[in-house]
C-alpha cells in the first residue's frame, strides 16, 4: 500500500480517518465549513457545507487507488498529496 501525502502507520481506516481530518482543517483554512464524523462502524465521513445555501452540503471520501490515495466528491478528485489544491477544487465545486 503506497501513501501520499500523510503518515503510513496503521490501518486503512486510521489513514482514511487522519486524511480526512487534514482535508477538514484545511478547507477551515479557506473558509469553508467542514465537519468530520466518525461512523459507527470505524469509517470516517467529512461533509463541507455550501457557502451560500447552508442545506446543501458536500460528502468527501478518501479511497485508496492503486497509484495512492485521493480525495473524491460529487465528480471530482485530488491526490491526497497536495491539500490546498483539493481544498481550492472543493471549494470551486461549491461555488455553483
Amino acid at each position: 500500500m503506497t501513501m501520499q501525502g500523510a503518515n503510513s502507520s496503521g490501518t486503512p481506516r486510521q489513514l482514511r480517518f487522519r486524511l480526512l481530518a487534514n482535508l477538514c482543517f484545511t478547507l477551515g483554512s479557506h473558509g469553508c465549513r467542514a465537519q468530520l464524523d466518525q461512523e459507527p462502524l470505524g469509517g470516517a465521513a467529512l461533509y463541507v457545507q455550501h457557502r451560500l445555501r447552508p442545506g446543501i452540503r458536500v460528502s468527501v471520501g478518501a479511497i485508496e487507488q492503486p497509484d495512492g490515495w485521493a480525495y473524491v466528491w460529487c465528480d471530482g478528485q485530488c491526490p491526497v498529496g497536495d491539500l490546498d489544491a483539493a481544498a481550492r477544487k472543493i471549494v470551486r465545486a461549491l461555488a455553483v
